[in-house]
Parts: structure tokens; C-alpha cells; sequence
């Protein structure tokens, strides 16, 4: 496909930033490797665990595709053997800039330390950035000696492994880069890059040998993802540089190494890149003897929870209790809905949400009232303790859970997962797959998973945009078949697990054998991404909002109740706006300076601090909050007579949902997009306009407000529900 004359210059004007990444990688190809030969010589064995093996193996794949080249090109002028210079990898401290020690001294230093030569604005952004992540750094220090005590490690093993671990990880990605920087030069690798590939490709290979390989630990992962404050530094000649051509400016200088700039490459530049002047470095088998040793303030308080997982081995309630004939009925219900069983969108956006067989308002109201004659005769089982017809007990399973709920290896792995698009190369290499097609192409991933209320076992979903608003059949059609190529001709690499043709759409299922993870891949879930957003700005900026989210979600699957995640933590989100503990969406809504629309609904918010919020203070106890949760939910909030509205954070009585009532519709926007719809001159918009529907258990979308979330919880779980947090309110009423 030829591109245009904009195009072609937006692309000249991006090929010395691909220059320079083909040249940056030949320093830092050969850093890399002094790390490996250092980790790889531990005695008696090097330590791992499945992440950093997983890690590793994409990396092997990547180098693979290097050294697979069909020819090699002589190094050009920008491109030196770099591998004899003293060049290597460090951290250093974000806000100080100080380097020579290691990640997790990195962290250490900037929780604990002080820093006197900041200027005001930035002690005020390194104290708010220490009240935000202090109760994760108590979760740190508490997992540090769990991890240590229970792999028998020291904690310079220890050290080794995180460092090795992000060191990987970030040359993973420069990896990536190097091989989309030579496909957009098309150019092959240098024959210096190649030997360098096939040895680091025998010292990985040589590593997963001779390592040995310890229990996966989420608490590890999220120490290399998400807790380390400091950042990668280059090292040349003694020296350290936050920017990789800095140092190979330097490196360059030092050896005497001269070229013609006529590409205007980085090493043609007359100075430095760096802004501040050049840190000289120590010898890294000795203190670093710029800095004073890091004085180090007595750590918080340790955290005392224990590290079990719950759920791994949990056994589930029984429910043999009820009787036949309930059973009976419970299953007809089921039944009757099969056909149409799915869940919420926002995990499975495969499936339509406004379908073309939408009840007109007759047959709203209509089956209003068949719902309240079949509801009329269900009445929630009764309360008890013993396990009684339709009302399961509180078994000891989960009494355990209630009185010491574990979650932190939960909530620590729920953080480190919000990063999948950063750790991983998937997104990049669908982007790079499309690149003729869509050149303007993003990937956003979506989804539980990365929402931060999610679990390590759960989909990637990834959100395929082309830039090319509104999208056409056309153009869904031509980047799902690019993408099926892809996959088919990189059969070693992805496998292709379902395929749903549905016009814009179209949706795909694949795994990416590298990593281990399957990915839905969709065309048309843009307001699919505003909710995961959401969703986690609640959860990173009101912690105890994600706590008791992961709290409720192991308290439903203990119950054995067919209640979606993200019903829950909806469920969540409009008890804490009912409570003023978070603000509703609309409040989040209200100062957007740009609005993005997704069909009716206004899909984009402003992620506004909670200072600057009115909002009460929160109670930060787990078990008080839940207490709360279970007395609002079980005793103060009727399923049967309102809806749950988080736009507004209130609870919306059924009945003005339905067209006679809309008068006295509290939820404006939702009013007026149905008096929008009555007054159109089509008669079909008119007759068949979306509507929010009414079932059993009714909680509405945040941003799409037709979308019933709870459409397909019936009225058997809704009960149990009910109950159950009765149960739970009760239980910890009479046991302080």
C-alpha cells in the first residue's frame, strides 16, 4: 500500500530515533551479557523462579528471530564493537539520581532516606509518593523475609535475583525495539550483533540448565515490577548516564573512536546529552565511595498477615442441603437461560451487548410485570446459622476466611499484573504485525486482569485501534485477516483458539505459547478500556477499595454463587459512594475539559486526587469495612425494589426504569437519552431503542447505562447472596 507524502515524511523524520536504537544496541547487548556471566557464575547454582524463566525464554525467542536473518551487514559508521569497553548496567535513585547500589537499596534509600538537596516541589512530590506507597513497602519488607525464609535464600541471593530479574526485563523490550528499529530501516543486523546473539543465546541456554528453579511467589513478582522506585542507568568508563546515548557518546569519545557524521547519528552530536554533568561511578565490587553509607531509618512496623493464598486448596460449600424440587427449579431456570449465558462485557466483549432483538417499550413494561408475578412467590430463604431450604451455612471454610482473611499475596500480585502491557512484548508485536496495514495502529489492553482487582489465571484482553474513527467492516475485516496471516505463519509462537466473525465486531482468540497467556483480541471495545481505567483509578488511588474488592471476591466463591468479578466490584464501588468514601462517576465527569463519547455515553473521566474531594474519612480496618458491607448489603439495600446506579451512587427504584415512570427519572443522562430516542422521526429507533432491563439482581454499567451487568444472576444466587451477608454481618457482630 503506498503512503502518502505526510506519511512518508512523518517516517524520515523518526529514522534517527531508529538509528540510534540499532546503534544503542550495541552497548546494550554486550551489558547484558556481563550480567548473565555474573549471575550465571553464583555458586553453587544460580537461583530463579518460573517468572524470571518465562521472561528469559521470550528473550531466547526474540534473539532467535536475530540470529535467524537470512544475511548480516558489516557494521555501519554509527555502529561500534562496544563489547571490550567497560560498559555495563546500574540503578539509581529517581529523585536524587544517586547510582552505584543496587534495586532494592534503590528502595530502601528512597522510603527511608532523606534528601536535603531536593528543592521544595520535589520534597512535596517524594513525601506524597511515600504516603501513597508506604502500606506496599510494609507488604515489602514483611515479604522479603517471608521469601527468604521460606527459599532458604540469603539476601544477597536475594539481590542478585531482583536485579537480574528487571535487568532482564528491560532488555527484553529493548530487544523488541531493536528488531521493529531494523524492520522499519529495512536493514539486517550487523555481523557484530549476530556473534553476540548466538553467545548470549548459549549462556541463557546454559542457564536454565545449570539454575535451580524455586516455588513461584507472586510477592517476588511484584518486588521486580512494581515496588522498585529507581530506575535503569548506563555505565561507561566509570561514568553514569540516565540516557543510553549519553553513554555511548561517551564510551565512543574515550576509546578515540571517530566517524563522519554525515547521518547525524547520536554520536555526531558536540556534547553530551545528559543535562547535568556525568557521575563517576565506583568499582561495583566495593561500596560506592562518592556517597556516604545509606544511613538507613528504622523500618516501619511488619506486616503480620500470613503469606497462604486463599483458594488454592479451598474446599467449596456444599449445597446437597436443598431440596429436590428446588433443585429442580433452580435448574429449569437455568435452562431457560442458556442460551444466552455470557458475561459482562467488559471480560468478554465478543458478544453484543445491543442486539438487534431489543424489546420495545410494551415489552418492557410487559415483562416488568411478568417479573414481579414470578418474583412474587420467590422469597429469600430463610436466616439461620444450621443450613437450612435454600440458605447455606457458614461453613468452617468460611469461618476461617471471615475471621483471618489472607490477601495480600492477592493484592500484591493484583498490582504487579495493572504492568502487563510493559512486561510483556505481545502488544508490540501484534502493533508490528499491522504495521502495513494500520500504521497508525495501538494496542490497549482491558479487562479483570489488568484492572487491579484481578487474577494471575485470567485472559489478556487487547483492544486492536487503527486510528480511523468510525470504524467501518472494511477496515475491521483487513486487520483481523492480517493478524490470522500472523498468527498462522508463526505457528511455533501463537496458536489460534477461537475465531467470531461478527462484522466490526470481530473478535479472536489466541495464545502466545512464549509467555504462556491467551489474548482475546477485539476491534471495537473502546469504552471496554474506559471501564478497566476506572476501575483502576479506584482500586491504585483508594486502596481499601481494592482490599475489600479481592475481600468480597473470595467471599462469593466460597458461597458457590454464580456472581461475575465485576459485579462485585461494582457491588463495591456503589457501598463505598453510598458511604461518601469514593466519589461517584459522575463527580469524576463533571470537570472533563474534553469529552469522548462512545454511542450515547460519555466514556472519559478526570482522575481527581481524593484532597481534593469531599469525601469522609475512611475507615481503613478490613474487617470493620466489611462488617459495613455486609449489613448494607444484607439488610439495608433491596434487590427487589431498587437498582444499583455508581454514575450517581444512588439507588434508583425499579419501576422509574420503566417508560410511563421516566418523568421522574433521577439519572439525567440516562432520561435523556430516552427522551431522545422517543422524539426521533425514525420509527424504528422510536419502537426499539435499547432500554435497561430488569431482572433479579439489577446493577447498571458505570458508563453505559442500558447495560444491566447483573442481567443474568438469578434469583436463586441473589438470595443466597443476600443472605449470606446477613449471615456474615451477624457472625461478626457476635464475635468482636
Amino acid at each position: 500500500m503506498a503512503m502518502s507524502e505526510e506519511q512518508l515524511i512523518r517516517m524520515q523524520r523518526k529514522l534517527p530515533k531508529h538509528r540510534n536504537r540499532v546503534a544503542a544496541y550495541h552497548f546494550q547487548l554486550p551489558a547484558y551479557m556481563r550480567m548473565i556471566h555474573r549471575f550465571n557464575a553464583a555458586k553453587p547454582s544460580p537461583i530463579m523462579n518460573s517468572y524470571m524463566v518465562v521472561h528469559l525464554e521470550a528473550l531466547m525467542d526474540l534473539l532467535s528471530k536475530v540470529a535467524d536473518f537470512d544475511g548480516y551487514q558489516p557494521p555501519a559508521h554509527d555502529e561500534f564493537d562496544l563489547r571490550q569497553l567497560d560498559v555495563a548496567f546500574c540503578f539509581g535513585c529517581n529523585h536524587c539520581n544517586k547510582t552505584g547500589f543496587n534495586a532494592r537499596q534503590v528502595l530502601e534509600h528512597v522510603m527511608n532516606d532523606d534528601h536535603p538537596e531536593l528543592p521544595g516541589y520535589a520534597k512535596g512530590k517524594l513525601k506524597h509518593f511515600r504516603q501513597k506507597t508506604m502500606d506496599r513497602y510494609d507488604a515489602f519488607l514483611f515479604r522479603k523475609k517471608e521469601i527468604m525464609a521460606s527459599n532458604d535464600v540469603s539476601l544477597h541471593v536475594l539481590d542478585r535475583m531482583i536485579d537480574f530479574s528487571l535487568t532482564t526485563k528491560s532488555f527484553l523490550k529493548m530487544t523488541s525495539r531493536f528488531l521493529s528499529s531494523l524492520d522499519i530501516l529495512e536493514r539486517a543486523p550487523s555481523t557484530i550483533i549476530a556473534r553476540g546473539v548466538l553467545d548470549l543465546l548459549d549462556s541463557i541456554d546454559a542457564l536454565l540448565t545449570t539454575s535451580k528453579c524455586v516455588q513461584s511467589i507472586p510477592e517476588f513478582h511484584s518486588i521486580t515490577h512494581q515496588i522498585v522506585t529507581g530506575e535503569m542507568k548506563f555505565v561507561s568508563k566509570g561514568k553514569a548516564f540516565s540516557d543510553v546515548h549519553g553513554a555511548l557518546e561517551h564510551a565512543v569519545f574515550e576509546a578515540g573512536l571517530r566517524q563522519a557524521p554525515a547521518e547525524r547519528n547520536i554520536f555526531s552530536l558536540p556534547q553530551m546529552v545528559n543535562k547535568n554533568p556525568p557521575q563517576c561511578l565506583p568499582n561495583f565490587a566495593v561500596p560506592p565511595p562518592f556517597l556516604p553509607a545509606i544511613q538507613m531509618m528504622p523500618p516501619p512496623p511488619m506486616m503480620s498477615a500470613s503469606m497462604v493464598q486463599v483458594g488454592v486448596n479451598m474446599q467449596v460449600l456444599n449445597l446437597a442441603a436443598h431440596h429436590h424440587h428446588q433443585q429442580q427449579q433452580q435448574q429449569n431456570f437455568r435452562m431457560q437461560q442458556i442460551h444466552q449465558q455470557q458475561q459482562h462485557l467488559l471480560f468478554n466483549p465478543s458478544l453484543v451487548r445491543m442486539g438487534p432483538n431489543v424489546p420495545s417499550q410494551p415489552q418492557v413494561a410487559q415483562q416488568h410485570m411478568a417479573y414481579q408475578q414470578r418474583t412474587g412467590a420467590v422469597q429469600l430463604p430463610p436466616l439461620n446459622q444450621s443450613g437450612a431450604v435454600g440458605c447455606p451455612a457458614l461453613n468452617r471454610c468460611l469461618i476461617n476466611f471471615l475471621e483471618q482473611p489472607q490477601l495480600d499475596s492477592l493484592i500484591e500480585n493484583g498490582n504487579v499484573l495493572i504492568h502487563f502491557d510493559k512486561s510483556s512484548v505481545i502488544p508490540s508485536e501484534i502493533i508490528s504485525a499491522l504495521k502495513e496495514v494500520a500504521p497508525a495502529a495501538r494496542v490497549e489492553c482491558f479487562g479483570a486482569k489488568v484492572s487491579g482487582i484481578g487474577y494471575e489465571d485470567e485472559n489478556v484482553n487487547l483492544y486492536v485501534d487503527n486510528a480511523k474513527h468510525p470504524k467501518t467492516s472494511d477496515n475491521v475485516k483487513e486487520m483481523f485477516e492480517t493478524l490470522q496471516r500472523f498468527f498462522v505463519a508463526n505457528g511455533d509462537e501463537w496458536t489460534i483458539q477461537n475465531i467470531h466473525d461478527a462484522d466490526i465486531r470481530t473478535h479472536l482468540t489466541v495464545k502466545n505459547n512464549c509467555e504462556n497467556v491467551c489474548c482475546r483480541i477485539t476491534f471495537a471495545s473502546e469504552i471496554y478500556c474506559y471501564n478497566t481505567k476506572l476501575i483502576r483509578y479506584y482500586a491504585e488511588t483508594f486502596p481499601m477499595y481494592q482490599k475489600l474488592c479481592y475481600f468480597v471476591q473470595e467471599f462469593v466463591k466460597l458461597i458457590d454463587i454464580d456472581l461475575h468479578c465485576y459485579i462485585i466490584v461494582v457491588l463495591v464501588l456503589f457501598y463505598m459512594q453510598k458511604r461518601d468514601y469514593l466519589p461517584t462517576v459522575a463527580q469524576l465527569q463533571s470537570r472533563i475539559t474534553e469529552e469522548i463519547y462512545n454511542g450515547h455515553w460519555l466514556i472519559n473521566f478526570e482522575s481527581r486526587k481524593p484532597e481534593k474531594l469531599k469525601l469522609k474519612q475512611m475507615e481503613m480496618n478490613l474487617r470493620n469495612m466489611a462488617t459495613d458491607f455486609f449489613l448494607f448489603y444484607g439488610k439495608q439495600f433491596s434487590f427487589q425494589e431498587s437498582v444499583v446506579c455508581p454514575q450517581i451512587g444512588l439507588a434508583i427504584n425499579r419501576s422509574d426504569f420503566l417508560p410511563e415512570n421516566m418523568w421522574r427519572m433521577s439519572l439525567k443522562r440516562y432520561k435523556a437519552y430516552v427522551e431522545e430516542c422517543v422524539a426521533s422521526d425514525s420509527a424504528e429507533r422510536r419502537d426499539n431503542f435499547p432500554q435497561f432491563d430488569l431482572t433479579p439482581m439489577c446493577v447498571q454499567d458505570p458508563l453505559e447505562l442500558t447495560s444491566n451487568i447483573a442481567a443474568l444472576v438469578s434469583s436463586t444466587d441473589t438470595g443466597i447472596f443476600v443472605n449470606m451477608c446477613k449471615l456474615a454481618y451477624e457472625f461478626y457482630v457476635n464475635n468482636p
